[in-house]
């Protein structure tokens, strides 16, 4: 995995950068409903990254299409499940 990580700098470190921000922005804001959204853009946001990462590398195949789209509908579920049973 640190291999993958050096050798894809770039796009790791904008993954980062957008991890970071969107908890920042979680936590900033109060409403569930905001907080959500957060959450829900970040899920579109992983799996874009994860697409645009295995095209770069020229591995993307449907199976790894349809394990991230899977973690992130698993993800988004489960988190509103979890912490967001009202809305």
């Amino acid at each position: 995995m640190i291999t993958e990580i050096k050798q894809h700098k770039y796009e790791y470190s904008i993954l980062f950068l957008y991890t970071i921000l969107s908890v920042v922005m979680f936590l900033g804001y109060q409403q569930n409903w905001q907080r959500f959204i957060v959450i829900i853009l970040y899920s579109g946001f992983y799996f874009s990254w994860s697409l645009i990462h295995h095209l770069i590398n020229k591995n993307l195949t449907l199976i790894v299409l349809l394990e991230y789209l899977l973690i992130t509908i698993l993800a988004l579920v489960s988190l509103k499940v979890i912490f967001f049973p009202n809305l």
